[in-house]
C-alpha cells in the first residue's frame, strides 16, 4: 500500500512539473533545454543524497562500465524526444504515449 501511495505522488508532482514546464515553453520565458535540465536535475540530486545519507546503497562494479556508458547515450536521447514530446503534443497525447512506453 505504501509503494501505491508513493507511486501516486510521484505521478502527482511529475504531471504537475510537466505542466507547468509546458505552460513556460509556451510563453517563451523557458527554453526546451532548461525545462529538460531542471526535469532531470532534481532526480538526480534525490539519488546523490540517497548515496550520501547511505553509501551501502550505492553499488557500482568496473564489470558494468560498457552497460553504463551505452544507457548514458540512450537516456540522453530519451530525455531530449521526451522535452520535445512535452512542448509539441497536447497532454492527452503525451499521456498516453507514456502510458504506452
Amino acid at each position: 500500500m505504501f509503494g501505491v501511495l508513493l507511486a501516486a505522488i510521484g505521478t502527482f508532482f511529475e504531471e504537475v512539473s510537466t505542466s507547468l514546464g509546458k505552460v513556460e515553453m509556451a510563453r517563451k520565458t523557458e527554453s526546451p533545454f532548461t525545462f529538460g535540465f531542471i526535469q532531470l536535475f532534481w532526480g538526480s540530486v534525490i539519488l546523490l543524497g540517497v548515496t550520501l545519507v547511505h553509501p551501502a546503497s550505492f553499488v557500482f562494479s568496473a564489470a558494468s562500465l560498457p552497460t553504463f556508458l551505452s544507457r548514458v547515450v540512450v537516456e540522453i536521447i530519451q530525455a531530449h524526444v521526451t522535452v520535445v514530446a512535452i512542448s509539441v503534443a497536447s497532454r492527452s497525447t503525451f499521456g498516453f504515449t507514456r502510458i504506452l512506453t
